[in-house]
């Protein structure tokens, strides 16, 4: 994402051919092994926003997309999408790292990112189709009909920015900002269910990012009512409380001589008790 950047900084095409390669190569990592890759979407990452985001919001949309059953050619249409549905912001990068919420002047500017992006992908990486430009431009319409620029709603935008333009959100709220901490996945799915909220998403999206990603995504650690805490290895989508973890503490702290592995959904007895913290690792 890196050369991308500064490609689109400097005004320079983008050949289609590498960047679509690119992301042919980690669909077929991911869908070998998913479980590395959506717990890195959930780190830290020191990188600028303008980096990471794009890249997490294509691990977590494939996740999506692979719940809703979506072949190899069309995961690679989500992820072209995804990986560059906020080009534009590359054009205003400074609003990024304020501080501070935006004034109303500034959320303006911010709210012409989508046409900035589709300009931006039509002018230096024509190779990737004009489809991909009009489907970038519905990366912030909502359901509801509130979003932006176009107010589309309902079936008038497209299935994958349906899927992205939730994915872009939970993503956001959970890794922090200049101007507050980040959500627990926990904390974000309440907000994305809050009444206010999730009228503008597809409920369809919205249960399997419960679902496949979890209240307690993969990487995270918790703590169960025995008191021990662990990694989580797997969600379990039938029981989205209940994942595999690997119990790797005892009570008081300490290390395991050996860890364990626990399927909660075959434990009806232990639980999570709460949430500790993601993994850094």
């Amino acid at each position: 994402m890196r050369e991308i950047v500064e490609s689109v900084q400097q005004d320079r095409q983008i050949p289609a051919e590498p960047l679509v390669g690119l992301l042919e190569r980690v669909i077929t990592t991911f869908l070998h092994v998913p479980e590395p890759w959506v717990a890195l979407a959930h780190v830290v990452s020191p990188e600028p926003i303008l980096i990471i985001h794009p890249v997490n919001v294509t691990i977590l949309a494939l996740v999506i997309g692979q719940g809703m059953g979506y072949a190899p050619p069309r995961l690679r249409e989500l992820a072209l999408r995804a990986y560059l549905h906020d080009l534009g912001m590359i054009k205003i990068p400074q609003i990024l790292d304020k501080p501070r919420q935006l004034s109303r002047k500034e959320r303006e500017q911010v709210n012409q990112h989508p046409l900035v992006s589709a300009e931006l992908i039509e002018r230096l990486i024509p190779g990737v189709g004009k489809g991909v430009c009009y489907s970038i431009l519905q990366e912030h319409e909502r359901l509801s009909g509130a979003g932006y620029p176009e107010k589309l709603a309902g079936g008038e935008i497209e299935e994958e920015m349906r899927i992205i333009g939730l994915i872009d959100v939970y993503e956001a709220l959970t890794h922090p900002r200049p101007w507050r901490e980040r959500l627990t996945p926990h904390q974000a799915i309440e907000y994305l269910l809050s009444p206010e909220v999730k009228a503008q998403f597809d409920p369809g999206v919205v249960r399997l990012l419960v679902t496949h990603i979890g209240i307690y995504p993969i990487g995270t650690w918790v703590t169960l009512s025995t008191g021990e805490s662990g990694r989580v290895l797997r969600v379990n989508p039938p029981s989205p409380l209940r994942p595999v973890v690997e119990v790797l503490t005892d009570t008081q702290g300490e290390p395991l001589g050996m860890s364990r592995r626990v399927d909660l959904s075959q434990h009806p007895a232990l639980f999570i008790k709460e949430f500790v913290k993601y993994d850094t690792k």
